[in-house]
């Protein structure tokens, strides 16, 4: 098993793994198209084995008039796409039908759709809207037996995903990628593009053994091991100086997720990543509380939402920042602004204004709604536990109503 400093040392030699960090994501689906044109054969093989098929149903046409030759770019009725209708990656084949009045009708219609996930994980509501968009560009003469969409989910994580997320996706990780390339003989490279390849293995075999091997959180930490960049301490770090620390931050932030939806469904919450659940809720009883973790502003987050009536309450843990925030049309009522001054003995909340609370314009898509907040500084030697028992007190006195 290679050491963190060979492997980190395998990153820092890296050209292919340099250039990847103007667009850590985009980069790799550039990668993938360019290998599709300069080795179509051996980028085919890769989707095969991705989607565990032999051979995909279009590969041989599709019996439609005009189309029985395989498809491929060669023959100008296949397309490898990037980044066209928010998917990644894609490919699209032209099919053709005769019409009644004997004129031909072509059509573009994807077949294979592939998201990357370098940067973050994968959430269930991101995949279904991909999905939907993907099938609503097919014509109901399209669906016939033994045709489908293929749906490929390309990321860093090994394992079981988070809510369910790759359901319906062929899950494979970056390591499957480089033991994949590893295997295929790639056939009539000039040796620019050999080298290329040999080190763009080399780069994501590394990559996705560091992240794999990060550091599990137990709620018995404290919280500068949670959210360690900004600390004297990491100054000097190998992962900061790589550029990748944004990669495990959002290990942890994951993770703290995961033991915060542990928490709450241990005391009878009923909870969930689908923000059409959530949104789409009537008045349940108990109500749905809507579960995320994200990354902006450098710094990771995670948070929880609770909706009564047209309003939304969130508890957002972001950096060593411990938010309880309120989205409403109008100003909250003296027993919210009371309840963002509640006190918790290990966090102490205060506004911008004793007298008002802090305001800003929520962006939305409803641009009359407004966010209203109160925030708490986490201190150092503060344990995970903590902090996830002081959100835990908060959902429960929302959704028992106190507030």
């Amino acid at each position: 098993m290679p050491t963190t400093n060979s492997l980190i040392t395998t990153l820092q030699n890296s050209t292919t793994f340099h250039m990847s960090l103007g667009s850590k994501e985009l980069f790799h689906s550039n990668f993938l198209h360019w290998l599709s044109i300069i080795d179509w054969d051996a980028f085919l093989q890769i989707m095969r084995d991705f989607a565990n098929v032999k051979s995909f149903w279009w590969e041989n046409g599709c019996t439609l008039p005009g189309y029985k030759n395989n498809y491929c770019p060669q023959n100008d009725n296949l397309e490898v796409r990037r980044e066209h209708h928010s998917f990644d990656l894609s490919i699209y084949i032209l099919v053709e039908e005769n019409t009644k009045n004997g004129k031909t009708s072509q059509k573009w219609i994807p077949v294979l759709i592939l998201e990357n996930k370098v940067k973050s994980i994968p959430y269930k509501g991101q995949l279904d809207e991909y999905e939907k968009k993907a099938k609503e560009e097919w014509r109901k003469k399209d669906w016939l037996p033994g045709r489908d969409i293929t749906f490929i989910l390309l990321s860093l994580w090994k394992g079981t995903l988070p809510d369910q997320a790759c359901q319906g996706w062929n899950h494979n990780s970056y390591e499957d990628l480089a033991n994949l390339m590893s295997n295929l003989q790639f056939t009539n490279k000039k040796p620019l593009d050999q080298d290329i390849i040999t080190d763009y293995i080399g780069f994501i075999n590394a990559l996705s053994q560091l992240a794999n091997n990060s550091w599990k959180l137990q709620k018995g930490m404290t919280w500068d091991e949670v959210y360690p960049w900004k600390t004297t301490k990491y100054s000097g770090d190998q992962y900061v100086k790589l550029r990748i620390h944004d990669l495990w931050e959002k290990i942890h932030y994951e993770q703290l997720l995961s033991m915060l939806m542990g928490e709450l469904q241990n005391k009878g919450i009923y909870v969930t990543q689908d923000k059409d659940e959530y949104q789409n809720q009537s008045n349940s009883k108990p109500p749905v509380v809507y579960c995320a973790s994200n990354y902006a502003h450098n710094i990771g987050i995670f948070e929880a939402w609770v909706k009564k009536g047209n309003d939304d309450y969130i508890i957002q843990v972001q950096g060593d920042t411990y938010c309880r925030g309120f989205i409403c049309k109008k100003a909250p009522t003296k027993m919210i602004a009371a309840y963002f001054k509640r006190n918790n003995p290990q966090l102490q909340f205060h506004l911008k204004d004793d007298n008002a609370l802090t305001f800003y314009t929520y962006k939305d898509k409803n641009p009359k709604k407004h966010m209203y907040y109160s925030k708490a500084e986490i201190e150092q030697g503060m344990k995970i536990s903590e902090v996830l028992d002081a959100i835990c007190d908060d959902i429960q006195d929302i959704v028992k109503n106190k507030p």
